[in-house]
């Protein structure tokens, strides 16, 4: 009798556990809710590795409700931009394009999600972009070897500049381009605090031919 019983409830072996484990749902439930909590980060658009036709591209996700009103640190093209998600752990940020790959990263301490993105742009000549962290109005100008100047109130100068993104909430960078067919010489660029709020950090990245040569990092006083 002890034989037959034995027999009956023998443990399965390690395989067969392996599998009653994975598919018991409580279980399977609690695996993948482990696994949202460590990497809850997740851009939903672009798609990897999409073709983009257009230099300013909207950067979409979510953080699958876990990371509500939370401070989020966007990297893209050798600078960063700091955005909070919202109530429900969504967030989006516009960000401008270089020709070719390029690579944005969104991150919480070490939680990350990133996507490859080919932009099938014109490369430019020069660009300039402005990040800053706080809830300030700054402005980036640029005054061209011409004399023009492209500001917030005369965005696009043809052959000369684009002001590609014109920020007023400090939750995107602000862009300047400068094209191949621009007139030869020094670019003056430059940050005004429009806003006036002291104590302001920022970034000023220069790009040439769509190549990282300069980082200048400042920090505003009050007034403009």
């Amino acid at each position: 009798g002890s034989t037959a019983l034995e027999g009956l409830y023998k443990p399965r072996s390690g395989e067969e556990k392996g599998v009653a484990a994975a598919s018991n749902p409580l279980e399977q439930f609690e695996v993948q809710r482990a696994e949202m909590l460590k990497q809850p980060i997740r851009i939903t658009s672009p798609q990897p590795r999409q073709q983009v036709m257009a230099r300013v591209v909207d950067v979409i996700g979510n953080t699958q409700g876990v990371l509500r009103n939370v401070e989020l640190t966007v990297h893209f093209n050798g600078t960063q931009q700091r955005i909070t998600s919202d109530a429900s752990g969504k967030f989006q940020v516009r960000l401008v394009m270089a020709a070719g790959q390029n690579t944005v990263k969104v991150c919480h301490a070490q939680a990350c999600s990133e996507v490859a993105i080919d932009a099938r742009i014109q490369p430019q000549a020069l660009m300039a972009t402005l990040t800053w962290q706080g809830r300030a109005d700054l402005d980036l100008h640029v005054l061209t070897p011409s004399g023009a100047h492209c500001m917030h109130s005369r965005r696009s100068i043809a052959n000369e500049c684009s002001l590609d993104i014109d920020d007023v909430r400090g939750v995107n960078p602000e862009n300047i381009s400068i094209p191949p067919t621009s007139p030869k010489g020094n670019y003056r660029f430059s940050v005004v605090n429009y806003s006036g709020q002291p104590h302001i950090s920022g970034v000023l990245t220069i790009y040439k031919a769509e190549r990282l040569v300069e980082t200048r990092r400042f920090v505003t006083t009050g007034g403009q």
